[in-house]
């Protein structure tokens, strides 16, 4: 064999053996990612899984509430129907209802709304059962309601009057 045609074989055999090498490292990488790929679906399973029993704990677990107001535990539904009822819902109050991130200001005419919604016993029966009920459905055992009474103006109920409301709810 002459020269460049030995030359040219051992050229040949070593890209063959480069590209082998490469093959390999390239398939080594590849079986690398899988198997990263396939360690991160279990830890996110895992993950999964461990959320979801601490999630049933936490469910079942009794709870204990020590400071809950009855106007900031009025369903947003609640809030939305006695305010239609009353035809106070304005649109920069539909704007604030739909924001969950409220400043300071937003917070308080949220509050005005509830304070202009529950304005008879019937109303205040309704948010009270219903705040006894989402406290009761989440598995607080031992609840403390704070509330302000207050006169309601539409069917003349007097802040004794709204204590005693508040008090039968509770005794119920």
């Amino acid at each position: 064999m002459s020269f460049s045609i030995l030359h040219f074989l051992r050229a040949k055999i070593t890209q063959k053996r480069h590209a082998f090498f490469l093959g390999s490292i390239l398939t080594l990488f590849a079986y690398r990612s899988l198997l990263k790929a396939s360690a991160r679906r279990q830890i996110d399973e895992q993950k999964r899984r461990s959320k979801r029993r601490l999630t049933n704990f936490v469910e079942r677990v009794p709870k204990i509430e020590l400071h809950a107001h009855l106007s900031g535990s009025i369903r947003e539904s609640t809030l939305r129907e006695l305010a239609a009822a009353k035809n106070i819902l304005t649109p920069e109050l539909e704007r604030i209802l739909i924001n969950n991130n409220r400043d300071l200001s937003a917070c308080f005419a949220v509050f005005d709304l509830i304070h202009n919604c529950i304005t008879d016993e019937e109303a205040l029966r309704r948010v009270i059962w219903e705040t006894l009920d989402d406290f009761k459905s989440r598995g607080v055992c031992y609840l403390e309601l704070r509330t302000t009474p207050r006169p309601l103006p539409d069917d003349g109920t007097t802040l004794e009057g709204y204590v005693n409301v508040v008090l039968d709810c509770m005794e119920r």
